[in-house]
């Protein structure tokens, strides 16, 4: 392909998406946390399964400070059914870490910081089951 057609391509596939792309609460935001939750619970998920237990997780677990503090028990339960329940107890040790790197620092985690913990335990946890890693999507953060 030339660049002319990679180009005419790209226009083709975004012009396309804004036409037909499913409205996905994950994709009205912009808060890293929301972002991360719906990328750990989409790792080998359907988005249709997704759907109610990301917004359940977030009722329960509204930010990093309340799944962090959350009992692990209590995280596996709401997690329950979603399957793959090492992305869960991945996602709450992640979340300590996050917490003491903004309790240490006195300010809000830094976009660098938040993709760098999210990734590495994510990362960690397909290394170890031999898998592809995933791509995070984050948009602007703090």
């Amino acid at each position: 392909m030339t660049l002319k057609e990679i180009d005419q391509t790209r226009k083709l596939l975004i012009d396309w998406y804004r036409r037909h792309h499913r409205q996905l609460p994950w994709r009205e935001t912009e808060d890293p946390y929301r972002i991360w939750v719906s990328e750990v619970m989409l790792q080998q998920t359907q988005v249709q399964t997704v759907l109610p237990y990301y917004q359940k997780f977030l009722l329960d677990f509204p930010d990093v400070k309340q799944l962090a503090d959350a009992d692990l028990q209590k995280v596996l339960k709401v997690w329950e059914g979603l399957g793959y329940y090492a992305r869960a107890r991945n996602m709450h040790r992640s979340a300590k870490i996050i917490r003491k790197m903004m309790l240490f620092s006195n300010k809000r985690i830094s976009q660098p910081q938040f993709q760098q913990v999210a990734f590495f335990f994510s990362r960690y946890s397909f290394i170890a089951s031999s898998s592809t890693s995933p791509v995070f999507r984050f948009s602007r953060i703090a």
